[in-house]
């Protein structure tokens, strides 16, 4: 499939005004549509929805960084966000780190629930109250998906990773000392 083909998605996603109705149209998923047209992603709406439709493809094909020192990242499919969370020993970690979350252009890193054992034994347990606790700013264009790919791979999971260790560290110091 050669340029002609590419230039051809492309023309179709113009003329029907969106990547999810070319997907309809052609029986591609967006995933797909995406990938063999090189189209660019731009603006931070268009970039929540593209991440939503297209994560169950790229997990498949293992295009994504799914595992991180011990850390499950999961798409809660009925909210749209991605979870990150942990079990280690007693301790059980969960955020919400959802790139774009809501069409906007930040990571915003949200615990979901925390429980933590101090070493003298006592138990630190809370459930998120939907505040953010750190807000990332992200990126507004992507030349094409493999360009999305490589940012979720290469700065949105060691940023988000490294945020969420820092949180634990301070908050585990606060807590038992």
């Amino acid at each position: 499939m050669g340029d002609n083909f590419n230039e051809r998605i492309k023309e179709l996603i113009k003329r029907s005004g969106s990547v999810k109705e070319a997907a309809r149209i052609t029986g591609l998923s967006e995933f797909n549509i995406l990938r063999l047209s090189g189209y660019p992603i731009n603006g931070c709406e268009m970039i929540s929805n593209t991440l939503h439709s297209v994560w169950t493809d790229m997990e498949s094909k293992k295009l994504l960084h799914t595992n991180v020192n011990g850390y499950d990242i999961d798409m809660d499919y009925w909210v749209g966000s991605l979870n990150w969370s942990r079990t280690k020993m007693s301790d059980v970690y969960s955020f919400y780190a959802t790139p774009y979350w809501d069409g906007n252009c930040t990571i915003p890193i949200t615990v979901d629930y925390l429980k933590i054992h101090g070493l003298d034994n006592r138990m630190f347990s809370l459930e998120g109250d939907g505040d953010n606790i750190y807000e990332i700013p992200a990126p507004e264009y992507f030349n094409n998906i493999d360009e999305f790919i490589t940012y979720f791979n290469d700065v949105y999971v060691p940023t988000v990773y490294f945020t969420i260790e820092s949180y634990l560290k301070k908050t585990k110091k606060n807590l038992f000392g």
